[in-house]
């Protein structure tokens, strides 16, 4: 995701040191200090990432049949990464009440999308 986002962006070197390590703190990190076109993101972001988890999911039976058994329970990615969670941590008290978000909590509508298509 990180690399598809510097690329996007028009951060190739930034792309290319994120394809370069293995570590996800250090991935996350690069993609964070990218500052090119970041609406040009946010329009495929989206896309993207649900791609990517898509085939994520397909790639073997236990984590497949483990995103199944979430079936239609709505999920919630408690992170503080707006758009992509909640705005709230797992433990802040208001975070199973959606009133109270901060965020958009897209991580967790694309898994519960690739659930449905997968199921």
């Amino acid at each position: 995701m990180q690399s598809s986002k510097a690329q996007v962006i028009g951060e190739d070197f930034i792309a290319k040191r994120i394809m370069a390590t293995n570590d996800l703190v250090r991935q996350k990190c690069f993609g964070s200090n990218a500052k090119g076109n970041i609406a040009a993101w946010r329009d495929v972001a989206k896309q993207v990432v649900q791609r990517a988890v898509k085939g994520k999911f397909m790639q073997g039976d236990t984590i497949h049949r483990y995103l199944r058994t979430t079936g239609s329970k709505r999920l919630v990615e408690a992170s503080t990464d707006p758009p992509w969670g909640i705005g709230l941590f797992l433990r802040n008290p208001h975070c199973t009440n959606k009133a109270h978000w901060k965020g958009s909590n897209w991580l967790a509508e694309i898994l519960m999308k690739v659930s449905s298509e997968l199921s």
